[in-house]
């Protein structure tokens, strides 16, 4: 018996996007059983919203509360036991649920979550295919989805696992890999090794807001969840590396917006990670010397502001 599935599209002030989401749902290439689920998450713009329900959408307005609130309020409505979500800007390509459903149909029953690769799509019109490592054979689901990553629009859900250990958070930057931890501490995960959805590149998405904002929450986030026991099975090795590289963001990008404290925590974090996962002493050095200079630099520029 192929899965049944509701798609929940959460939404906010992106009309048109939301309708090309809406369409390419339509479009999938299966006879499955699908009901699709309009989260508006109190939207300043009017929609029309009997476009939508035209479609067959179930389109309901809340206020506004964030998309984890958003997606909660579309998971309790869904009547389907997998459910997959589908940001408003992006789209799926017409297998998706066909490809979705053939995983799942062969899952074994303590599997919450199954998620494809994506193609990025570009401004210009160009597309990249973001593929996934090879899985080794001691790497945890955890640890292989902070490897290659994993994006809401790629993934479907076991509904009853996400009413467990629902979606929470305000901190646009890490809800979905704090959520993958809860979850996957309950259950096991699938990946799909084929590109099924388009994953748009060209809109303000999960990490929207300044640079400083993202750095700073990057950098609470993935400090947590090393200490977390939720996340024991991710390689320390993965944390120093994501730490390393949100550091030399932090300096290279928002630098003069940081405060002393902060500027050291980076300089510091950056010496102390950043060459630690080169196995090679002379690539090590290299980059090392590129750090110094960096921070020295930073750290000019730091003086002579303060000076004038």
């Amino acid at each position: 018996m192929m899965s049944e599935f509701s798609v929940v599209i959460t939404t906010y002030n992106r009309e048109a996007d939301c309708r090309r989401a809406v369409n390419s749902v339509l479009a999938q290439s299966t006879s499955l059983i699908v009901e699709i689920i309009i989260v508006d998450d109190g939207s300043k713009d009017d929609y029309d919203v009997e476009w939508f329900t035209g479609k067959g959408c179930t389109y309901v307005k809340t206020a506004n509360g964030g998309y984890c609130a958003a997606r909660n309020v579309g998971f309790s409505i869904a009547t389907h036991e997998w459910v997959a979500l589908l940001d408003d800007d992006d789209w799926w390509k017409p297998d998706h649920l066909n490809v979705m459903s053939t995983k799942i149909q062969n899952a074994q029953s303590d599997v919450v979550m199954v998620y494809s690769q994506v193609t990025d799509f570009f401004a210009d019109g160009s597309q990249v295919d973001r593929l996934f490592k090879i899985q080794g054979g001691d790497q945890s689901d955890l640890d292989f989805i902070f490897e290659n990553g994993r994006l809401p629009s790629a993934t479907c859900y076991k509904k009853s696992a996400v009413t467990e250990i629902p979606f929470a958070g305000n901190d646009r930057f890490s809800e979905d890999i704090w959520h993958s931890g809860r979850l996957l501490s309950k259950g096991r995960s699938i990946p799909v090794h084929e590109c099924t959805v388009m994953y748009n590149q060209t809109s303000m998405g999960a990490t929207r807001g300044s640079n400083l904002r993202t750095y700073l929450a990057a950098i609470t986030a993935y400090s947590g969840m090393r200490c977390d026991p939720d996340f024991r099975s991710v390689r320390d090795s993965i944390f120093i590396e994501k730490l390393a590289w949100w550091y030399y963001f932090g300096l290279l990008h928002v630098s003069s917006e940081l405060n002393w404290k902060q500027w050291s925590n980076a300089a510091k974090g950056l010496l102390r990670y950043n060459s630690v996962a080169l196995h090679h002493p002379f690539k090590a050095m290299r980059r090392t010397i590129s750090n110094i200079q960096l921070i020295l630099n930073t750290l000019a520029k730091r003086l002579l502001r303060t000076q004038f």
